[in-house]
Order: structure tokens, then sequence, then C-alpha cells
């Protein structure tokens, strides 16, 4: 198919996906707006990326059944966990978490170095999974511009990926990072991601049908060996961990916390997506069994699997349908790029960038109209996080480096589950534990995992003790590098996790944060039940002024405008402002910059406080506020 085709529909489509966003922007900003719990079951379709849309044939063709276990851990934490997510997501909306590194640094005291660290660990595990995106897209791209299978050694160009990065960094940009209130409803992404959930299917879909129908022809025939990969069998020790690791990622994932934790609005989105998104989950593994069987008996022996649904579709001359299933594979890819670049551009900006300001004294330097501001380094951000992968691509080369990544990404994500999960349900959890978990999981996910897919087992295992073999740490090798590798790592987590927290010294605010985490009710207490004590340096409107730095004007007006009908306070006065309007305050700020950074920004503003102790806990109640007491 000629390239210009391929481009001039690629840009019409991009083109409607943003006016559709832009619409449903506009129509969310009107009162009364709610989001349809179907979007939101969609949206988290996100999960299912390019290599997903690709890949699952793939695997489905070179090992059998064990394609299923990505689809297995979603669908059994969805089906059998929703009260997790929903505490989760509620904890999230309620303490005005931006991010999932946002999350875990509100739970553990509002720690900048449990920020830090988890940002960091965020980044080196998305970015080659970010790479693997560029490479399909590219691949399927080559594969339909020559309108021939390509074979295992063919590689896209270099240029066409970098082509490939900058569009879908644009379109990041543009989708994701229009406000700098990061706990804003964002309608039209979540739009656009249901709509592309609805694409990805269609294409594997009609491709499975197609798949049928050649099966009815006498010129094809399932081959010998196609029927071998689908023996019915017991399940592996590698089956398992990677059940455990899709469990794992679909709420550890960084896209996948910011969609289903971040974006959600009401309980009755979880409910509709309790048992709608394991549906298209279901809907998407049946028809991978079909397109790999027809693909191993019908196309060349050098065809790549990965390919099969897009090579099945151009061996027929339907270019029609080859077209529709590269826009689906490149929805999978930008859908997944878009959110993962907005959700780590908000970790970046509020956990490494804004706080080294602070730090440096150079925070003054955003003076004026900040969050225009800091929505500029936001969007600066994306854009190197993708030329960031787009080297991570150049320096992994061949394909070899790059076909696990997927699972490799998975397991840097659950090293979050300890910290996440324990942070909810286990009150002694500590800030020092949380740390030792990320630090010891992600440096065992490095050494028994990721280096060794990078540079090449054999280099590493040659040039070090046979007690020290990446795959096999002191003799225990478990039969398969990726079980060796999650064991190790997570093992080491929850030791350190477990025990850091228990040797840590308990603070004030180790223990309201727990208090606030692991509370079994899930609502917001009201600001009427707080007593009203006032601050004795700063006033409404000085608040008003700082929020409006960060936030939009007319946001923080309807805002300060509800406290006053709800309280009666009054918030037009030069008097000490009410405590319950500096927790407002506070919330509205953590929205632009992250729960630690407004910590330390109100805290400079409201510094000087002389507050009792039983007046402060009565102010916590349950809430997330004793650090507003440290002094600075």
């Amino acid at each position: 198919m000629p390239v210009w085709i391929i481009l001039i529909v690629t840009a019409l489509y991009l083109a409607g996906l943003f006016w559709l966003a832009w619409k449903r922007d506009k129509k969310a900003a009107k009162p009364g707006f709610r989001q349809s719990p179907i979007i939101y079951a969609l949206a988290i379709g996100v999960y299912c990326t390019s290599w997903t849309y690709f890949g699952a044939v793939g695997t489905a063709a070179s090992s059998g059944w064990d394609y299923l276990p990505i689809y297995i851990g979603p669908i059994l934490v969805f089906a059998l966990m929703p009260g997790l997510i929903r505490r989760i997501a509620n904890i999230a909306r309620r303490e005005g978490v931006t991010s999932l590194s946002d999350f875990l640094s509100a739970r553990y005291g509002k720690s900048q170095s449990v920020a830090t660290l988890a940002t960091i660990a965020a980044v080196t595990g998305s970015l080659p999974y970010i790479a693997l995106q560029l490479k399909s897209v590219g691949m399927s791209f080559v594969a339909l511009s020559q309108s021939v299978p390509l074979d295992h050694a063919s590689r896209p160009a270099d240029e066409t990926v970098l082509l490939m990065a900058l569009i879908l960094a644009v379109f990041a940009i543009l989708f994701g990072a229009r406000q700098s209130d990061k706990t804003r409803q964002n309608a039209g992404l979540m739009q656009v991601l249901a709509l592309e959930a609805l694409l990805k299917l269609g294409g594997l879909i009609a491709v499975c049908l197609l798949s049928l129908s050649l099966l009815g022809q006498e010129s094809v025939s399932v081959s010998a060996e196609a029927r071998a990969v689908f023996e019915p069998g017991t399940p592996s020790g590698r089956f398992i961990t990677m059940t455990l690791l899709s469990m794992g990622a679909i709420i550890c994932l960084p896209r996948q916390f910011h969609v289903t934790m971040i974006e959600r609005r009401g309980s009755g989105e979880l409910r509709t997506a309790q048992w709608l998104f394991p549906l298209y989950l279901i809907a998407t593994s049946l028809v991978v069994v079909p397109i790999a069987m027809v693909g191993m008996s019908a196309l060349p022996a050098n065809s790549p699997a990965d390919l099969y649904v897009l090579n099945l579709p151009m061996s027929q001359g339907d270019g029609i349908l080859a077209l529709i299933v590269f826009l689906g594979g490149f929805s999978a890819a930008m859908g997944m790029v878009i959110v993962s670049s907005v959700a780590l551009s908000t970790m970046v900006t509020n956990d490494l960038i804004v706080p080294a300001l602070l730090k440096s004294g150079r925070f003054a330097s955003l003076a004026g109209d900040s969050g225009a501001r800091l929505l500029t380094i936001r969007r600066g951000v994306i854009l190197i996080l993708m030329l960031l992968a787009y080297g991570y691509y150049r320096a992994a080369g061949g394909s070899e480096a790059l076909a696990q990544i997927g699972l490799l990404s998975f397991a840097a994500a659950i090293q979050f589950a300890p910290a996440l999960i324990g942070g909810i349900y286990w009150k002694e959890g500590r800030r020092a534990g949380a740390v030792a978990g990320l630090v010891l999981g992600m440096g065992a996910w490095a050494y028994t995992l990721f280096l060794p897919a990078l540079i090449g087992h054999a280099v590493m295992a040659s040039a070090l003790p046979v007690w020290l073999n990446p795959h096999a740490l002191f003799g225990a090798s478990f039969g398969d590098s990726l079980t060796h590798g999650v064991v190790w790592s997570l093992a080491l987590n929850l030791i350190g996790y477990v025990t850091g927290s228990l040797r840590a010294r308990e603070r004030l605010r180790d223990r309201v944060q727990a208090a606030a985490f692991t509370n079994r009710g899930d609502t917001q207490p009201g600001l009427g039940r707080t007593a009203a004590i006032p601050a004795s340096q700063v006033t409404p409107d000085g608040l008003r002024t700082l929020a409006e730095r960060f936030l939009d004007a007319n946001a923080v007006q309807a805002a300060f405008e509800q406290f006053e009908k709800e309280t009666g306070a009054r918030v037009d006065l030069s008097a000490p402002a009410d405590w319950r309007l500096v927790q407002l305050t506070e919330r509205m700020l953590a929205r632009a910059l992250g729960a630690s950074s407004a910590r330390v920004v109100m805290a400079s503003a409201v510094g000087g406080l002389d507050v009792a102790l039983p007046d402060v806990l009565s102010i916590l109640d349950t809430r997330t506020r004793a650090e507003r007491f440290d002094r600075h």
C-alpha cells in the first residue's frame, strides 16, 4: 500500500480523535456532566498495548497457552478483588492524589524520598516498554507499506521509529497535557481510549473471522505443528509467574493506576468495569487461537508470528482490512504511550523537578502564572521521555532484547505492590520500609532480569562467579529466568518492606498517615465537622493568591465559594484563615504540585503556628494533615 495513503488515513484518524476529545472536554466543562461507566470500563482497555495486540498471537504461536496469563491476571483482580481497587481509588480521590508515586508519598508521611524513588523506578520500568510500542508500530508500518509480509530479520528504519516517537509525543501533549490540575476529569482522553479499545477489538475480531473463513477452504488446513502447540497440559511455573505479574500490573503500572484510580469519578464506574472489562479481555483472548493456527498453517515459514494479525489480510489482498488492523495496532500503541507519558511526566515534574526547584531556592522563578509554567515543564518532560524511549530502542539493537520487555516491565511494576497494598491494609508500614523494599526489589530486578536482557546473560555469566549467575543466584534457578527474577526481587522487596517498617521509629506523621489510609471508612469527612481554628500567619486572601498561582482562578474562586456555603466561614477577609480553608488549599495545591511538594509550600506559607496537640489531633481526624505542623 502506498505510504502516502497510510499517512493520510492515519492523519485523518488522529484529527478525528482529537476533535472528539475536544468536543468531549467542552461538554465536560459544563455543570452536571457525568462520565459514562461504559467509557471508563473500556478506557481501562489501554492495558492491551500494541505488543499485546500483535504479540499475543506471536506468543500463542510459539508457546501455546502461555499467552493466557496476561489476560487471566486482570480478570481475577476485577472479578474477585474489586474491593482492593475501590479502596485505592477512594483514597486517591479523597487525598487529591495525582499519580502512583504521589499515592505512595502521601501514605508514607508525604515523604519526598519515597516519591523520588518511586518515580525513578516507574520511569526505569516504563521506558523500555514505550520503546517496544515504537518498534511494533514501526514494524507494522513497514509491513503495510511494502505490501508483503516481513521476515524475522526485518527491522523498521530508525527514521521511521523516530517519526512515530515524535508523532506520539505531540499527541500525548495534545491529549493529556492541557491543564495543570492533574485531578480534573480528562473526559476527552477517556473517550479516545474507549474508542481505541473498540477499534482494537474490532480489528482482531475481523481477522479472526477471516481466519475462520480460510479454514473452510480446501487449500488451507491446520498443520500438525499448529495442533501440537495447543495441546492441553498442566500450568508451568512460568504460567503462574506471568499470571501473578499481570495481576500486579493492572494496578501498579503507572498508566493503569492513572486510568483506573485517578480518572475514576464514582462507584458506579467500578461496578460496570467489574464485569465489562473482564468480558473485553475474554473476547480479546478468544480470537487469538484461530489467528495463530491459521497463521502457522497458511503463511510462509519466515513470517514473524507477531505480525500474523497484519500479514493474514495482506496475504489475501485485503488492503482495507490490513489498514484497519494497522490503525488498531497504532491505537494500542498511542493509548499506552499517551497515558504512560502523562502519568510519568506528572511524576517527574511533581516529584523530581519541583522539589529540586524548592531546594535550590529557584521556585520563585515560576512567579506569575505558575500553573502554565508547570504545564510547559510537563510537556517538555513528555518529549524527553519519548526521545529516551527511542534512545533505548537504538541501544537495545535487535529484536531479541525487546521481545520480552513487556514482561520485564510487568516485573518492575509489581515492585510497587508491597508498599501499595501494605500501605492500605497494614498500619505498621513505614517510610523506611517502603524505601528499603523498593531499593532491594528494583536492584534485584535490574540484576536478574533487565541487565541480562539488555547486554546478554552469557556475557554477564562469563564475567561473574558461578554463585552470582543472574539466572541462578546462589545456585537456585527455579527452572525459568523470569520466575527466578520475580521470586528474588519480590522476596527481597517484601523482606525490606517488613523489616524496615518494624525497625523504624514511629513519628506522629506516620501514625496519622497510616490511620488515614488504612481506615475502613472510605468517605471523606465533611468540613463542617472540624472545629474552626484560626491560623496565625495566613489569611483567606493569601491562600487564594497562593492557589491561583498554580490553578485556574475561576476554579479556585468556585472552591472558596463552595467552602463558604458549607461552613459559613468568611473567605474574603484579611483576618486569620480558618484551618479548614488551609486544608482545602493544600488539597488543591496537591493537584498541581503533588502531595509532598504541596506540603512544603503550605508549611512555608503558614509557618510559625502554635497549636496544642489535642487541637491538632481533632483537626486531623482521619485525614492526612500531620505534615502541616512540622516546622521548616
